[in-house]
């Protein structure tokens, strides 16, 4: 059942879909060719990165600790043990992420890191020739 179009060919009469076909391909390549907007400059970019905004966030909040206590946040010893003390998380973030990059997923990292400081606590405890003068005596004894 062949037909003639006046537009050109033979067109089968069953591919009446066929021209609406034609016409979504045509609209997609008009897309395709149309113009693109420039990319956007790196000033532009960084201000909408979120890392941006949470740096400027911690920027802030050490300019207003740093006026509300100039003799006790400003120090050298401070930012040392605030290093020091991230230290760990940053080591757990590290493993974290690689963990999700391969698909995975593991909620166990915060008690294993929780088993894992009560356990060497039990243990320096039970290593010291003497309990610690802060630490009440049986405070991390197995009994207590």
């Amino acid at each position: 059942m062949t037909t003639k179009d006046s537009s050109g060919p033979a067109v089968s009469g069953l591919t009446s879909s066929a021209g609406s076909e034609d016409r979504a391909t045509e609209q997609r390549r008009k897309e395709d060719t149309a113009p693109r907007p420039a990319h956007a400059s790196g000033a532009s970019k960084l201000i909408t990165a979120n890392t941006f905004w949470i740096a400027l966030v911690l920027l802030a909040l050490i300019l207003v600790f740093s006026i509300l206590a100039p003799d006790a946040f400003p120090t050298v010893f401070n930012f040392q043990r605030l290093a020091i003390e991230t230290a760990v998380l940053l080591v757990l973030s590290v493993g974290m992420t690689f963990v999700i990059i391969t698909s995975g997923i593991d909620l166990s990292v915060g008690s294993v890191l929780i088993f894992a400081g009560m356990v060497s606590a039990k243990a320096m405890n039970a290593m010291s020739p003497t309990t610690a003068p802060s630490t009440p005596a049986g405070a991390l004894s197995p009994s207590g």
